[in-house]
């Protein structure tokens, strides 16, 4: 359990698991864990999403959001990217 670590939580990225037609992710808090998902889109460009989606956290919670709105509005950005990746 990696909040034994010291986590106070944790987000397990599912976006490799390429036989859903969702991208699962899985945030974990002290007294909740909850299923955060997204339309899976048919696309190679997703090198580096997960280093855009924890800047994308890191800068809503910079805005004054809580954590879990902050992981919300995050997977909404990446997702809106990764879906307009190929018109670029």
């Amino acid at each position: 359990d990696l909040r034994a670590l010291g986590a106070k939580a944790i987000l397990l990225k599912g976006g490799h698991l390429e036989e859903n037609e969702n991208s699962n992710d899985l945030l974990i808090m002290q007294d909740s864990a909850e299923l955060i998902s997204a339309k899976r889109f048919p696309t190679k460009n997703t090198h580096g999403t997960g280093c855009t989606l924890s800047s994308a956290i890191a800068s809503y919670l910079g805005q004054g959001n809580n954590l879990h709105k902050a992981v919300h509005l995050g997977k909404q950005y990446i997702s809106q990217a990764i879906a307009h990746a190929d018109e670029l």
